[in-house]
This record gives structure tokens, C-alpha cells and sequence, in this order.
């Protein structure tokens, strides 16, 4: 639906820069006034669009080999994440890849970081072949 794209744009532009009060405020109305001309069904799309690109340029998925009960290890790898990749990384995916012997693997839309065990060694035997 072209429509809701194009809203969804619209309104990623027009919250860029307000606080989490006003956006609030401005979805209420954008629903209240989809729902005035019976556009309801507008509201998924819009949505769907919106997430898509609100999250551009500011998602990373970082895989790691086993879950963590230290929550301050997985802050530490989002600070990296940051360092890295750039201060504007917001959202944090982590998941558990479980052929990763140890380490970790960063990812966004344009970079792919790799800093695993079975990373470090596929290298080692490529250089020894």
C-alpha cells in the first residue's frame, strides 16, 4: 500500500526529533484521525512500514554462541556495537548461534563483523593450506 508507506515515512520524519511525550501525543492523533475517515485498516501497514524504517541505520544483531545470565556482558557488547558500527546503533538483537564455539558476530544492514572462535580459526586453516 503506497499510502501507508508513504505515512509511515512521513511520521518517522515527523517524530525524528521529538521527545517520547510528543510522539506519543502524535500517534494518538494519527489514529484517532485514521479512524474519523474509516482508514483503520491503514494503521498495519503503517506500522509495518514505520518499524522498517525507524530501525534503519540504528539495528544491530549480535549473535553470540550461548545465552548470558550477566546482563553486563551484553551491555559491553552493545558499547562495542556502538564504537564500531556508529553512536546512532539504538536496537539490540541477540541471538544464540550455536555453531559459534566462543566470541561473537556483529551485524547491521551495511557491516558484518566477525570476532568468533570458528571464525579466528577457518582463518588459521585457510593460511596453513
Amino acid at each position: 500500500m503506497k499510502e501507508a508507506k508513504e505515512l509511515a515515512k512521513a511520521l518517522c520524519s515527523i517524530l525524528a526529533d521529538k521527545e517520547e511525550k510528543e510522539r506519543r501525543n502524535i500517534l494518538d492523533r494519527l489514529v484517532n484521525v485514521l479512524k474519523e475517515q474509516n482508514k483503520s485498516y491503514l494503521l498495519k501497514p503503517i506500522y509495518e512500514n514505520f518499524v522498517s524504517f525507524w530501525l534503519k541505520g540504528k539495528k544491530v544483531e549480535i549473535s553470540v554462541a550461548r545465552s548470558f545470565e550477566d546482563k553486563g556482558i551484553l551491555r559491553e557488547l552493545e558499547d562495542f556495537s556502538r564504537k564500531v558500527l556508529g553512536e546512532k546503533k539504538e536496537y539490540f538483537k541477540f541471538l544464540i548461534d550455536e555453531n559459534l564455539i566462543g566470541g561473537f558476530v556483529l551485524k547491521d544492514e551495511n557491516y558484518l563483523v566477525r570476532a568468533s572462535i570458528k571464525d579466528f580459526l577457518v582463518q588459521i586453516k585457510e593460511k596453513n593450506k
